[in-house]
């Protein structure tokens, strides 16, 4: 956190010294640079530790109870939205002008990972087993409200890593055996057929993949990221750079033309700048830095996994939850308001420093 907030702060003198720029679309990149790194990297560290204060002194009951609660609360606002979304459109920021659920978050891909973290956390924690099975039938109802394709497309992706990975191990692939059908039967019915629409007439798929394009252009030639607030000034230009790779790309396979409207707007207005995505937003700011610690995050985490001395169904749930959080943060979730995602990361963090010290104890 300290080193991309020294590299950020330096390549915006830098900005300054040889553009003489403070200012992009009306903004003040200080002003930005400050905001930037308390909302994205700051504040997500303070929820981070308290989270784990919270997992360490809690009582596992109370715990259990606390994400049981937290997943029927949002079941029944997906079950109201749906029946009547005008209900909640007061609690929103923006307008809904689409049918798919968001509950409680700017659009359906945040929301996919919202319910995804609690419905997991659920199963997990739940051990009767009609229980579970309420968790499982009411999750893939409201998973199909929200009707997210990149929640889809990485539901598919995490079953197929795990089949792969432990296809060895009988009770792992029986277990993954029954979540791939239901995985692919899921992207067959909604996500590809979304997907298809959106290349050829919608814009978000056009922008989600300049965005990951845009990621890999900045490790390759700004390898410490654009700044917390210089970041406005570069990326535009690398983002246009970005849909031209990727537009020829489809134009040279598919024979299609992505749309550029979306983009065009962005990056005319400096609306919703980023690269629409968690992990290369972070990226955008601070190049390999933010690499190296979500590779960080996502390697400690399966090992402590590994380690914890639980049922392997158990250890199934929360290797496909690590998976799902870090592909769809990827490919599909900015995580700016989600501090969510910290909760499963500091309860498998708390689990295994605990069992740890139930170790030394007994030695």
């Amino acid at each position: 956190m300290i080193a991309s907030l020294i590299a950020s702060l330096v390549l915006l003198y830098y900005l300054i010294l040889t553009e003489g720029e403070l200012y992009a679309y009306n903004k003040n990149l200080f002003v930005k640079h400050f905001e930037a790194f308390i909302s994205l990297s700051l504040l997500h560290f303070i929820v981070y530790f308290l989270l784990i204060l919270v997992c360490y002194n809690l009582s596992p009951n109370l715990l259990k109870n606390f994400v049981f609660l937290s997943f029927l609360f949002l079941t029944l606002v997906g079950f109201i939205e749906y029946l009547d979304p005008e209900k909640l459109s007061i609690l929103h920021t923006t307008p809904k002008n689409y049918e798919r659920l968001r509950l409680f978050t700017a659009e359906p891909s945040h929301a996919v990972l919202l319910y995804l973290i609690f419905s997991l956390l659920s199963l997990f924690l739940v051990e009767n087993v009609f229980l579970k099975i309420f968790i499982l039938i009411v999750s893939g109802i409201i998973f199909i409200l929200i009707n997210s394709k990149g929640g889809f497309i990485t539901i598919l992706l995490a079953s197929i890593i795990l089949f792969s990975k432990n296809i060895k191990k009988i009770k792992y692939a029986v277990f993954l055996l029954l979540i791939l059908p239901i995985a692919f039967y899921l992207s067959l019915k909604f996500a590809f057929p979304s997907l298809y629409i959106d290349i050829n007439k919608g814009t978000s798929f056009s922008t989600r993949l300049s965005g990951l394009i845009s990621a890999v252009l900045i490790l390759v030639n700004y390898p410490l990221g654009l700044g917390y607030g210089s970041y406005l000034f570069y990326y535009p230009k690398i983002l246009d750079q970005s849909y031209e790779i990727a537009n020829a790309l489809f134009t040279n396979l598919f024979g299609i033309s992505l749309s550029y409207a979306e983009i065009s707007d962005i990056i005319s207005t400096g609306e919703y700048i980023g690269a629409k995505a968690g992990i290369p937003q972070v990226i955008v700011f601070s190049g390999w830095i933010g690499v190296i610690f979500w590779l960080m995050i996502f390697r400690n985490s399966l090992m402590y996994i590994k380690r914890l001395d639980i049922k392997t169904s158990k250890k199934i749930i929360l290797e496909f939850l690590t998976l799902c959080m870090f592909i769809q943060l990827l490919i599909g979730s900015e995580y700016t308001l989600l501090y969510v995602i910290w909760l499963p990361i500091a309860l498998i963090e708390v689990m295994y420093y605990k069992q740890q010290e139930a170790i030394r104890n007994e030695a």
